[in-house]
């Protein structure tokens, strides 16, 4: 059985605080905005100012550094979306996840599934935390608290699980012909500079409630 892992040191320094305080603040304003009211130019001033005020804590500086704008569309209403290209592999955890930024910067993660459960191997899926409980009589684990009606997820939903899935295939693909000293077409460098992700190694769970806390995640 897993060992559940220890938690890390608390951020103690005084901008690291700071930062934590301005942020759950302005995500808090943030959170209070829809619809139109999220577009007008106070709500997009706060995000802004939110999402700057993260540079004070290290890892979350690196999980925001590098950023691709992706977009779906349903019912004939385009939705915009932010894809953090620095993805997480947390220790003792196998599956990496990556973490997408709706209009008001709150953080909806997706987890690769291996299809075990939901017969979609290779899919992007979205969750809405990482907790450790008995996944089975006697046996606890890390498992992703999932939306109700999963595998069957909200539309837009399902149609940013497509769009993610699409571009992390074609990332693979791309890397495969590189490994195998194939010249890349001019269109596929650039596809690969635009969405290429970094899977950073070893975060841990204290870091996934820093980013549910400083960013927000749907419930």
């Amino acid at each position: 059985m897993p060992k559940k892992p220890v938690s890390a040191k608390p951020q103690t320094a005084f901008r690291e605080r700071k930062a934590g305080e301005f942020a759950r603040t302005n995500r808090m304003q943030v959170g209070r905005l829809s619809g139109k009211s999220a577009q007008n130019p106070r709500a997009i001033r706060a995000r802004r100012l939110f999402l700057k005020s993260l540079d004070a804590v290290p890892f979350m500086k690196e999980l925001l550094e590098k950023k691709a704008s992706i977009a779906v569309e349903h019912n004939g209403v385009h939705y915009s979306f932010t894809l953090l290209r620095t993805g997480i592999r947390f220790a003792g955890f196998e599956r990496p996840v990556l973490i997408v930024l709706n209009s008001q910067g709150v953080a909806i993660p997706f987890y690769k599934s291996t299809g075990a459960n939901s017969k979609m191997p290779g899919k992007w899926l979205p969750f809405r935390d990482i907790r450790y409980a008995e996944v089975e009589k006697g046996r606890k684990d890390w498992w992703y608290a999932k939306f109700k009606g999963h595998p069957n997820n909200p539309p837009v939903y399902e149609k940013l699980s497509g769009e993610l899935t699409r571009i992390f295939n074609e990332l693979e693909r791309i890397s495969r012909k590189q490994s195998s000293s194939r010249p890349l077409s001019i269109q596929e460098s650039g596809f690969a500079e635009k969405y290429g992700i970094t899977l950073k190694k070893d975060w841990d769970m204290d870091q996934l409630s820093a980013i549910k806390e400083y960013l927000g995640m749907p419930e």
